[in-house]
């Protein structure tokens, strides 16, 4: 294969001298017909005959080429090309390196001039090591070179791939399939691409290969926002690109995308759990904090203070805390309202003085004792019935606390769990437009079962809660038939929100407070919110659902 120098180059010691030559920029080879693109610099260069072409032609015609031989020291890695792909590796060049030891190399690698790139691409002038030229394409060979010792490589220059662009083209197209880009690196020769003017469509068409469509090329760029922490863990396998990509669509900041990936990749791992769970879980955190936030705000629309019921009543809050809309509104009347707590995600309402339920269980007490007075004096030696006061009457008997709050919790509980399904039928209603072509079924069954609840007759009666989801105004129940039961484009949304309050209603009657079980179209409706993603049960719902 000829030189355009004096002498041929080999190993150190060899006592071969090392000419320099001018660089000479040889002619192109002649480009694919017809392609678009296909001049020198154009963005489908490496699209019409590619760096794997180029490197097979010359090896068909070496003639048509000019070779010269560079010293190794005047050739500098190419600044896209990430610092750990430029380490010497002895196995994974063991392929080569035996053969360039003894014969040296015998095809040529590509270069450019470090001045024509910088003055192509100024940007690059700050991560490009000094040197007369840059690699383009033989960066094992290179690396085989300087491990075998050797003190120079032939090589031809090729100044039309001198830019920024190019580059990046040349990076993902030769090390694609020999050195299995990571997602990252893909990643980052797709944005600068992007970054120097390139469609998503564009790099498909320049890069070819394995990138089939923009989708893809797409969601590679996404993985860019990775925090550290992601890059690393998906460089290192312990989250795949798909995980990854969940991450960021799912969680909203560095902070709670972090949180999660340290949950799923750290800790025993029996116990981690996955990373899809602890997305879910972070998901979880973040509505919990933004409805904490949300009920705040409600807080001081209501002008009363927040409490601490522990803190007023130590473990005898729940005697003063009130359960129903009613019992509320019954109290700010009287102004007996004592202020607003948040209780296990919702607002609680306490009242100065005990709730109407505990006040009823100590009158009901205090009468069963009455009705038993008598004026016989007990003889002295009488060790039975109900202690006497000095006048003479039964002492009340003692109330049972216990079972009183068991029974207030069980109410207080039916009553929360109706407020949250409550905001689950308010979301479906907000998400009707989607909701009614995504789960057109689900629809359907839910307009059935408000005919087996109750029927148009009691839907109306469910006027205030249609208006509060809905935000339409309608003034009465014959309003709310009469839209309902039209043409009009709201109708089919407000007749969801009254089906929903109809079967809600039902649901929260105090009928199925005790053991009572719910009604199967009940049963259906909760089932169903969960089943949609709107809801989850509570530990009450799980229990009365259990006991069916």
């Amino acid at each position: 294969m000829p030189r355009n120098n004096q002498g041929s180059k080999g190993p150190r010691g060899t006592g071969t001298t090392v000419v320099a030559s001018p660089p000479v920029i040889p002619a192109l080879p002649i480009p694919v017909a017809g392609v678009a693109g296909s001049q020198p610099g154009g963005a489908g260069a490496l699209k019409s005959f590619g760096i794997g072409s180029l490197e097979k032609e010359i090896e068909q015609n070496p003639d048509r080429f000019r070779i010269i031989d560079i010293e190794l020291t005047e050739i500098v890695d190419s600044p896209i090309n990430p610092k750990h792909r430029q380490e010497l590796d002895e196995d994974r060049l063991s392929d080569i390196l035996p053969s360039v030891r003894e014969f040296g190399v015998i095809s040529p690698i590509l270069v450019c001039e470090r001045a024509e790139l910088i003055k192509n691409s100024p940007q690059l002038d700050s991560d490009t090591e000094q040197g007369h030229y840059v690699i383009l394409a033989g960066h094992r060979r290179r690396a085989a070179s300087t491990l075998a010792d050797l003190e120079a490589i032939p090589a031809i220059v090729r100044n039309e791939y001198a830019t920024a662009r190019a580059l990046a083209q040349i990076f993902l197209v030769e090390n694609s399939g020999r050195l299995q880009l990571t997602e990252l690196e893909e990643a980052e020769g797709f944005k600068r691409l992007y970054d120097d003017g390139l469609s998503y469509q564009e790099i498909v068409d320049t890069v070819g290969g394995s990138v089939k469509s923009k989708s893809q090329v797409s969601r590679r760029i996404s993985l860019l926002k990775l925090t550290p922490l992601g890059k690393e863990l998906l460089n290192t396998r312990q989250i795949t690109a798909d995980g990854a990509l969940t991450v960021l669509a799912e969680l909203p900041d560095d902070e709670s995308r972090d949180r999660a990936l340290t949950a799923a990749t750290t800790g025993d791992i029996d116990e981690r759990p996955s990373l899809k769970a602890a997305v879910k879980q972070e998901v979880r955190r973040l509505s919990e904090i933004a409805e904490t936030k949300a009920l705040r705000e409600q807080i001081q629309q209501t002008g009363l203070p927040e409490i601490d019921p522990k803190e007023h009543w130590g473990d005898d809050g729940w005697q003063h805390r009130l359960a129903t809309d009613e019992e509320i509104d019954s109290a700010r009347a009287e102004k007996n309202l004592a202020g607003v707590a948040i209780v296990d995600g919702a607002l609680q309402y306490f009242s100065v003085d005990l709730a109407p339920a505990v006040k009823a269980a100590v009158a009901e007490s205090e009468a069963a004792s009455d009705s038993g007075e008598s004026d016989e004096i007990e003889s002295d030696n009488s060790t039975a019935g109900a202690s006497k006061t000095k006048s003479g009457k039964k002492e009340p008997a003692p109330v049972d606390l216990e079972q009183q709050r068991i029974v207030q919790e069980r109410r207080q509980a039916h009553h929360d769990s109706a407020a949250k399904r409550k905001q689950a039928c308010q979301k479906i209603v907000a998400d009707y437009s989607t909701f009614k072509d995504n789960q057109r079924h689900a629809l359907i069954e839910i307009l059935t079962d408000g005919v087996l609840a109750g029927g148009v007759d009691k839907a109306v009666l469910r006027r205030s809660e249609v208006a509060q989801w809905t935000g339409a105004s309608v003034a009465t129940e014959f309003d709310l038939g009469e839209v309902i039961s039209s043409d009009r484009p709201q109708a089919s949304r407000l007749a969801l929100a009254a089906t929903l309050a109809s079967i809600e209603a039902q649901a929260a009657d105090e009928r199925y407070l005790g053991g009572r079980p719910w009604p199967p179209v009940v049963v259906r409706y909760i089932t169903r919110l969960v089943e949609l993603g709107y809801h989850s049960l509570s530990p009450y719902e799980e229990d009365k659902l259990q006991n069916l």
